[in-house]
């Protein structure tokens, strides 16, 4: 399925129109990973191709293009997650065969897969959206599936890597169930989603969708962003202080999507991009520095070009990383989780490298 622009962000979820009703069964196997990425020495940024759907890499500034994760087999279903450490990820396959997802957590250091069907209860629909805990002992997994061809259900889970154990997290009636990817604060306190308000229509034009944030254990559920129009795709700063999102809220005066800023309890809100395009999918860099991010518009005659872009928030400089591909995020593996970059003369910040020293030096014996 190719996804087109316009109808993709309306919808705002990348696989709500293909979820189907069915029980996801493993079929397909999770594809070989073509490069041991905790190896990698520069900051990189994995995406999803739009036509087979693979998952590739690239440095921060647009170099070094390559192939990840793919067969021409198996789809990806949204980007890889990667783990606080960086010795694991996170993606869903989807078998266009028989519509079904399956989850696994892939261990980048032995290569060792877990199918996380086999920890899930068998739900009625998919699993999809993983996300990590900041301990690295968790993840958050959306079930979701529709009841017709109009209503959306879905329930947010998390599933712990190390005992198998799940838990339900939300228990959504079906007029207002989880929307998107979950997004953890960095303490592992609290969860930070999307959700449907009534009416329950999916593709109603009074349908809005509002970001919450609830404790970890599902508990104290709050609306933050208490909007009328769509508030969607939330992400948690690794430094706590702000959400980056995305919202239709001025879609009436540009006619796009844009990325916004807020304080974890909904004030202080800043728009980050003001273009005549649809932006989805922000994820923050590990030093809370920069965001990057899917644009794309709903004419192909527009000059910026679709694809993927990496944003300075104090500066709000936007460039394109690649052209035609989406959901990025960063790697957080090898030693580019630890860099910064100073966006002035693109050398790594001194943060950085303090943090290549200090792992570099040598252990002295007593």
């Amino acid at each position: 399925m190719r996804r087109d622009a316009g109808l993709f962000f309306v919808c705002a979820a990348a696989f709500a129109l293909l979820i189907n009703s069915q029980p996801a069964f493993a079929v397909l196997p999770l594809p070989k990973h073509r490069e041991d990425v905790t190896k990698l020495t520069k900051p990189t940024v994995c995406y999803v191709t739009r036509d087979s759907y693979e998952i590739g890499l690239i440095d921060w500034d647009g170099k070094n293009d390559r192939v990840w994760m793919g067969d021409g087999k198996a789809r990806f279903a949204g980007n890889a997650s990667w783990s606080p450490d960086g010795k694991r990820a996170a993606v869903v396959v989807y078998d266009g065969a028989d519509r079904s997802y399956t989850p696994y957590v892939l261990n980048l250091e032995t290569g060792g897969v877990q199918n996380l069907l086999e920890w899930l209860p068998e739900g009625v629909g998919d699993y999809i959206y993983p996300t990590w805990s900041p301990d690295g002992n968790w993840v958050t997994i959306v079930d979701t599936w529709r009841i017709t061809n109009l209503i959306l259900a879905a329930h947010i889970f998390k599933v712990n890597i190390r005992s198998g154990a799940s838990v339900q997290l939300t228990d959504f009636p079906r007029r207002n169930p989880a929307y998107g990817k979950p997004s953890w604060s960095p303490d592992g306190k609290k969860i930070a989603f999307g959700a449907l308000e009534e009416p329950h229509l999916v593709n109603d034009a009074k349908t809005n969708k509002e970001i919450y944030v609830m404790n970890a254990d599902g508990s104290n559920m709050v609306n933050i962003s208490n909007h009328p129009i769509w508030d969607v795709d939330p992400a948690w700063s690794p430094d706590g202080r702000k959400i980056v999102f995305v919202s239709a809220r001025d879609y009436a005066i540009a006619n796009a999507w844009d990325l916004y800023m807020m304080n974890p309890d909904g004030s202080n809100v800043e728009r980050l991009t003001s273009d005549a395009y649809f932006e989805s999918f922000p994820q923050w860099s590990p030093d809370s520095q920069w965001i990057v991010y899917y644009s794309g518009s709903p004419d192909p005659n527009e000059q910026q070009p679709i694809g993927s872009y990496r944003m300075h928030v104090a500066t709000r400089k936007a460039e394109l990383i690649k052209r035609d591909v989406d959901s990025p995020t960063w790697v957080l593996a090898g030693k580019s989780r630890f860099l910064s970059v100073d966006p002035a003369g693109k050398k790594h910040a001194q943060w950085g490298k303090i943090k290549e020293a200090e792992a570099e030096r040598p252990v002295q014996q007593e």
